[in-house]
């Protein structure tokens, strides 16, 4: 099975459905992009997965005509960063296969976001989480299908957490812990709970893209390690 494939169907497959619900996703084989106007997510071009390196004159032009997207590939081996890009942000594809549930105790909760109070108060956590914004009018579009949850501790906001399925694959998307609940483990409790929520809906697999922060979490968690993501800015 071919998890780095998987890993990045459920990805992309995200950006896709959520750029289509405001006309923002556009495709030139095999160059891809997402935008959603006035959000700073996800604002991407990415390239299907078997595709050479001759689509780069597509890629940069995309940059050009769109400052402030970024360009999302799967680190190559042995290859250079083109030298009109630089490298925004690196993250570690892993995945998990699931078979039984994940122990948890009552101290952490998870809150589905059902309303437009709960995808405000979801936006602004991920925000102090991640340092920028989703904006809550996409959270609450896109709740049926990507479901977003306020991760709680003892009746208090303490971050956010997202589950997108694909077949039989759960994205794990947006675990976020504001600064004021770090260092309490929360992050672990949160990621059972969700994990729980993806055995539920049947999937046999859950797949994420982890920093270099919260990598060793998973990796104490049974999460493997498939490839290095990329997030290139065209220098200006």
């Amino acid at each position: 099975m071919n998890c780095t494939a998987l890993n990045l169907k459920n990805l992309t497959t995200l950006w896709r459905l959520a750029s289509e619900a405001y006309q923002g996703y556009g495709q030139s084989e095999p160059v891809h992009r997402a935008h959603i106007p006035n959000s700073a997510w996800p604002n991407k071009v990415w390239v299907d997965l078997e595709a050479s390196e001759d689509h780069m004159d597509q890629v940069l032009a995309e940059l050009e005509s769109h400052p402030g997207w970024v360009y999302s590939r799967v680190k190559p081996q042995n290859s250079t960063i083109p030298r009109q890009l630089q490298l925004a942000s690196e993250q570690t594809g892993m995945s998990l296969g699931l078979s039984s549930p994940f122990p948890h105790s009552s101290r952490v909760t998870l809150e589905a976001v059902t309303t437009e109070d709960q995808a405000a108060l979801w936006s602004q956590a991920f925000e102090d989480s991640f340092g920028y914004q989703i904006p809550d009018w996409v959270v609450f579009q896109i709740r049926n299908w990507a479901h977003s949850y306020l991760v709680m501790t003892e009746g208090e906001l303490a971050g956010t957490v997202m589950h997108f399925k694909t077949g039989e694959v759960s994205g794990i998307h947006c675990l976020g812990i504001i600064p004021a609940k770090r260092r309490l483990g929360i992050a672990r409790e949160a990621m059972h709970l969700i994990l729980n929520k993806a055995l539920e809906s049947g999937s046999k697999w859950a797949m994420l893209q982890a920093s270099e922060k919260a990598k060793e979490l998973y990796l104490q968690m049974g999460f493997l390690y498939d490839f290095t993501w990329q997030n290139l800015r065209r220098i200006d």
